[in-house]
Order: structure tokens, then sequence, then C-alpha cells
């Protein structure tokens, strides 16, 4: 297949090595990650998309049987109450079984003695109601905590284009709203569910002991009950999708607005976002109202067969009075056990008519958990390859790096029952000392094979590309805007995967190293630079457990950056607020450059570095630029060609083809595209120094 062909028929491209499977693999990841996040478009079979989750209750299953088998005992005590009253009732008309009356009068101590007993039952019910609580509500926390941290963890291995496929504001719902639903199944509806279903059973058990006839009628009231939740869960499932959906959709607006406030005003168009984001808040307030209509009709319907059922119950009661029927459990039927099975009617109710709160909240939970699982399921479209080796693997003799290795923030809490602060609980292997690992550098030599890419469903954006950069060499890529020269760094850093082609660094297969070993090797600036909040050294070493501070402030001396820095009160220890806006673009640019020299990096990237920035900061960093030139390889993408004229290489990028290669002077003197680009930049500045 020729060059012409190649491009004119790229979805018929076959190539059996393990770049092109591990991008078919990624494409329907892609696919699933954009078709099906958005929750309506995902079909889960209700219930059992909670069972992936249970997973998180077994290190704490012990905890959670122990608080739901307090939940028997309480509920056997509510149960038992209104037999209790009803003995008291036959006891004041002298029909009691148990203890008869004495002359036809009271005994006061009788009476005491019922009291005691309930008085014992409502306190040991009490202090099992408090500490099945608190086991139930943190063991759900626990649980929580674990899913919400993997789901962040999980969306943190995600590839730059997945990430790039959605609002980061709908991540975020993922990871708060979303988890806090699942949050509530764990804390509060099984543990309502489990005491609903016990006291209905319950009071069908002691009923029918009782008086098999009268419980018909809670029995007949079963499956009238049931279709009704279903023929309501039916209808609201809908309403809850859609409401997660358009909640979903205004984080993300919100997010997306206030990031970008600065343009809103400069444009004077805070009235049209207000507008759109109006529009969006009445389509939701209008599905809320939808889903009241269903809710606020299945409450009132419950309670109306309640007191039919009241009434059944008080009609066929008395009858059986008149007629002294016989107890189930033998004995005659009394005045005392009307009303024990006219509470029971009540209390039968009561967990049925917490039933239809349940189902909007289950509703809630079953599309959090949808939502969650899509997100969960998605694979990383560019993960390590079969088979995959560390560098040390490869070059056993090369010079070590050292980093601190990840820390989970697992600890023992001391006791279930007792608050504690952080610094009470016992970390595990919180040492940084113990957690030392060393890492083996790359020399930094960077081969492109006949490399080929596309974005998903675009043109090619790489047509057989290959090149050859030198370890300890500076090499730069000019050309239009996309022509292709940000999609060459993406893949050198491993964030996406070509097509068709190979990439070696070191001479090894890029496929046959592992991510985390790039990535330690590589260090990239980027046009975009993000600050975190934190101080300026928090951005510089991102948050090092271990930071050395020689290191420290050795960047900061390469990169020119000391003066600005020492010019504030507080030096490195500086406040740095969200996405670092109280510092210049300039500034902001100083402290990524910092950060990328703190690194240690056998492989430096800088994509646009250098677009956006002032004069005087871009002589600072010509100067820094040259003497990051013995750190080792140095890759830069770069629209101004001031910045790139030292490169030992350049390449210029056409429309995804390398068209001219060479050092600066040699480029000059083809008199080709560099040549127009560096007259048409040199034009340009002359224009603006006679201006």
């Amino acid at each position: 297949m020729d060059d012409q062909e190649l491009l004119n028929n790229k979805e018929q491209v076959v190539d059996n090595d393990d770049g092109l499977k591990e991008m078919q693999k990624a494409l329907k990841a892609q696919a699933d990650f954009e078709n099906a996040l958005d929750s309506g478009s995902l079909k889960m079979k209700d219930f059992a998309v909670l069972k992936e989750f249970f997973k998180y209750l077994k290190p704490y299953l012990g905890k959670f049987l122990f608080g739901l088998s307090l939940d028997i005992i309480i509920t056997f005590f509510f149960v038992i109450m209104p037999k209790i009253y009803g003995e008291l009732i036959n006891y004041f008309n002298g029909e009691s079984t148990i203890v008869q009356l004495v002359d036809g009068k009271l005994n006061y101590g009788v009476i005491a003695g019922f009291a005691a007993v309930y008085i014992f039952i409502a306190a040991i019910a009490v202090i099992c109601m408090y500490y099945n609580g608190l086991i139930l509500y943190v063991t759900g926390q626990y649980v929580v905590h674990d899913i919400r941290k993997d789901l962040f963890e999980h969306v943190e291995s995600l590839s730059m284009a997945q990430i790039n496929a959605m609002p980061a504001g709908k991540f975020v719902t993922r990871i708060t709203n979303d988890c806090r639903g699942l949050s509530n199944f764990f804390t509060e509806l099984i543990v309502m569910f489990f005491r609903d279903i016990l006291n209905i059973i319950m009071i069908l058990i002691i009923s029918v002991l009782l008086s098999w006839q009268l419980s018909l009628i809670f029995i007949c009231f079963l499956p009238i009950i049931f279709f009704l939740s279903y023929i309501f869960r039916k209808y609201s499932k809908k309403y809850f999708r859609q409401q997660w959906r358009l909640r979903s959709d205004i984080n993300g607006f919100l997010s997306e607005n206030f990031s970008g406030i600065r343009t809103v005003k400069i444009f004077d168009k805070e009235k049209t976002m207000v507008k759109r984001f109006d529009e969006k808040n009445e389509e939701l307030r209008h599905v809320y109202k939808k889903q009241m209509y269903i809710m606020s009709f299945y409450r009132p319907l419950i309670f109306l067969l309640q007191m039919v059922a009241v009434i059944l119950v008080l009609y066929f009661g008395i009858v059986l009075l008149q007629n002294g029927a016989i107890l189930t459990i033998g004995g005659v039927f009394k005045s005392g056990d009307l009303y024990t099975f006219y509470s029971y009617t009540n209390q039968f109710f009561g967990p049925v008519q917490d039933m239809a709160e349940l189902i909007n909240s289950v509703q809630s939970v079953l599309t959090s958990a949808e939502r969650v699982s899509a997100l969960m399921n998605v694979k990383p479209s560019v993960s390590d390859s079969m088979g995959a080796k560390k560098v040390e693997e490869f070059f056993p003799n090369n010079p070590k790096g050292e980093y601190v290795e990840y820390f989970e923030s697992d600890y023992k809490e001391k006791s279930l029952f007792k608050p504690e602060s952080l610094k009470d609980k016992e970390f595990v292997n919180r040492s940084v000392e113990s957690r030392k690992k060393n890492f083996t550098r790359m020399k930094g030599d960077i081969t492109f094979d006949h490399v080929w890419f596309a974005y998903v469903g675009k043109e090619w954006v790489l047509k057989d590309v290959s090149f050859h950069i030198n370890a300890g060499e500076t090499a730069a890529f000019v050309g239009s805007t996309g022509a292709g020269k940000s999609t060459i760094i993406g893949l050198i850093v491993r964030n996406m995967i070509p097509q068709k082609g190979h990439i070696y660094l070191d001479g090894i297969d890029i496929n046959a190293l592992k991510i985390e070993d790039i990535r330690r090797n590589v260090s990239q600036m980027l046009q975009e630079v993000f600050l975190f909040s934190g101080t300026i050294a928090d951005n510089i070493d991102l948050f090092d457990e271990n930071p050395n501070i020689d290191k420290l402030n050795n960047a900061i001396e390469m990169v020119g950056a000391r003066k600005f820095i020492d010019s504030l009160d507080d030096g490195i220890n500086s406040e740095v607020r969200e996405r670092g806006v109280n510092f210049s673009i300039g500034q902001r640019q100083l402290i990524s450059f910092a950060r990328a020299i703190y690194a240690d990096p056998s492989f430096m990237v800088l994509d646009e570095a250098t677009a956006n920035i002032d004069t005087e900061t871009e002589n600072i960093i010509q100067d820094s630029l040259k003497r990051m030139r013995t750190l080792g390889t140095m890759v830069i993408v770069a629209h101004r060609l001031s910045t790139i004229q030292d490169a030992d290489h350049i390449y210029v990028i056409d429309h995804g083809v390398v068209v001219e290669d060479g050092n600066h002077d040699s480029l000059l003197k083809k008199h080709g595209l560099y040549y127009s680009m560096y007259r048409l930049q040199n034009l340009e500045k002359d224009l603006n120094h006679q201006n």
C-alpha cells in the first residue's frame, strides 16, 4: 500500500503490531466513554449495577452485619410493644390470662411491673439504636471513602483524550455528588430497607399467631402496594436520570463559566451567560416538577390504603369480639387484641410509607451507581502494553534517580466509637525514608520510524514521520497551527499511540517500556501553565513529601526566577491562589520551568512554552534554555523562531509531514518554508519596533 492509498483508506489500515491492537481497544473505550457516560443511554439492569460496589463492603462486613443484627433487636422490641399495651388493656378489663384482677380491683404493683418492662425494653432499644446508627454510618463512610478514592485514581489514569472528552465539571459531579448518592445507599437505604422489611415480617408473624383472619387484611394489601411501587418506580426512573444529567450539565457549565469569567466580562456577556444558565436551571426545575407530581400522588395513595385497612381491621375485629372468636394460638379474641391489631395496622403501613420515600432515594442511588460504574469501567486508552518492562531491565547499569513511593493514607482507628483527630490515628508505613525508591534514568535518544497518527474520526495528523534525536541534543519542531507539532510531543510522552509505525526511546520500542518509567524520565512544559493552590515551593516540587531544598533553589536559579521570587514577602513560601491567578503569565511560566528542572529529567519537552510571555520574560527564558541544554535531551515546539535558533536540529512540519530539517543556518540557506517563516516573523518584529 503506497502513501497516497494509505492516506485515503486509513480506516482499512491493517498492522499486526501491539500498538494498533492497543489503539483499537482505546477507540472502543473512547466511544464507550463518550456515548455511555451520560447515564441516560446506559441501560444497566437496575439493582444489578449495585453488585460491583458490594466488594467495597467486604473489608467491613463484620461491623456491618453486627450493626444489622442490632436492627433485629430494635425491631423486635418495637413490634412487641403493642402486644404489651394490649395485654395491659386486657388487664384493665379483667380479660388478661397472664395477670388477674384481685376482687375486681387493679393492682398498682402489676401496673408498675408493666411500666418497668416497657421502660426496660425502651432503654435496650435506645442503646441498640445508638450503636446501630453509629456502626452503620461509620462503616458506610468507610465504603464510600474507598469508592471515591478508587474513582479519583481511575480518572487520573485516563488518557488526556479521554479526559478532554468530557467537561471537568462532570468529573467533579461523579466524584462528589454521585459518590455522595452511593453514600446514602450504604449509610441509610440498606438499613432502612432491612428495618422496614423486618418490621413487616415480624408484624405479619405475630398477627398470624394472634388471628389469621385479621392477618389476611395485611396480606391482601401487600400485592397492591408492591404493584403500585413498581408502577411509580418505572415512571420516576427516567426523571431521576434526567435530573442527574441536568445537574451534571449545570456543574460543567458553572466550572467553564467561572474559568472563563474574564472573557465573559471583557465582551460584556454576563447577561448572555445568565440567560444560558437560566435555561438549564429552568429545565432542571421542570423535570423536578414532573417528578414531584408522581411522588406527591404516591404517598397520599398509600395513606388512603392505610385508612381502608384500619377501617377493615376495626370492623372485622369488632365482629370477632362479638362472636368470641378463637385466637390462632388459643384463647378468646379480646379487646386488648383488637388494640394490638389496630397498632399493627398503623405500624405495618409506617414502613410501607417509608418505602415511598425509598423509591425517590433508590432511583437517585441507582442513577449515581450507573454513572460511577460507567466511569469506573472505562479502560484507559493508553496503558502499559502486555509484557512492558521497567527501564532498569533494559539498562541495569544506567544512573539512578530517586523518588518517594506513593503513600496511601490508610490508617487504623483506635476505636470505632470514639471520634479522633487525624493525629490520633495510627498511620501505616508513614516513614518517608522507608518509601524512597530508585528509578533508572534514560540517556535521551528518540527515534520516530514511519509514524502515522490520526485522532478519532479525524484526518491524518502525522503522515509517515521519521526522525532521530541523539541523546543530549536539542531538537525543535516548527510549523503552522495544526501541522502536528504538539501531536509529536504527545506521542513522545505516550499520551497517545500511533496507528502505524514505531517510536523508540534509547533504541527500545516505546510500547515495551512501562509508562511510569517513561514519565519519570520526562518533564513537560506547556503553553497553558497550571498552578495548584498552595505555595511556590509546592508548585515546583509538586507536593514532594521529601523536598530537596538545594535542588529546588538550583531549579529557581537555572530558570532565572530568583529575582521575582525574592521580591515576594514570603519567597518560595508565598501563597499561590487557584490556577496561579495572583501571578503574571510570565511568572507562572518561570515556575513551570523550575518545576520541570526540579524533576531532574532525561528528556525535557517544551510545547509552545514561550508563546504568551512578554519580551522580558522571553529573554530570561532564552538564557535559561541555554543552561537547561546541559541537563539532557530537549525537544521544543515553538512558534517564535527566536527561541530555537540555537537548536542542534530543527524539523519543519507542514500538514503532518516533515518537509525540511537541519540547523538554523542550513535551513535559511534552503530558502524554503522555514526561511519564509523567519522572514515573516522578523518583518512583524520590525513593524512593531517602527510603531
